[in-house]
């Protein structure tokens, strides 16, 4: 999904025959949601993620929390591998359709805002762990 004022400042064809409602993309209540929904549809839009470049058809909507939002769709396409390192923050792998690009970047920074402190403490804070005995 992209922003109408984000659709604003490039040029892509839309479609505006479309009969869809997205749920949830934004703090609205969905009654607001209702009879806003999406714009029209953009179809396969090339979006290039350091040169793993995928066509994607995107949604425009009125207003979002985020000017651009690629989502599951995306990650599907790109193989999207996502891992939690020790120190916080989040490494994403993603590969290009034929599979020859594969490119790797740090997707989430170990103190990026919306990491709490309380969402991982120190491990030597817990002490030793006890295993289960079936």
């Amino acid at each position: 999904m992209m922003t109408k004022k984000i659709f604003e400042k490039i040029d892509l064809p839309i479609d505006r025959d479309i009969q869809w409602r997205i749920n949830a993309y934004d703090t609205k209540t969905n009654d607001a949601l209702d009879s806003a929904g999406p714009i029209g549809v953009c179809h396969d839009v090339p979006v290039d993620v350091g040169g793993v470049k995928v066509p994607q058809a995107i949604f425009v909507v009125e207003y979002a929390n985020n000017d651009l939002l690629l989502g599951r769709p995306w990650e599907r396409m790109v193989r999207a591998e996502y891992k939690n390192e020790d120190d916080g923050s989040m490494t994403a792998i993603i590969r290009s359709l034929d599979g020859r690009r594969v490119v790797q970047f740090c997707a989430c920074k170990s103190d990026h805002e919306r990491n709490r402190t309380f969402a991982r403490e120190p491990i030597q804070e817990y002490g030793e762990v006890n295993s289960l005995k079936a």
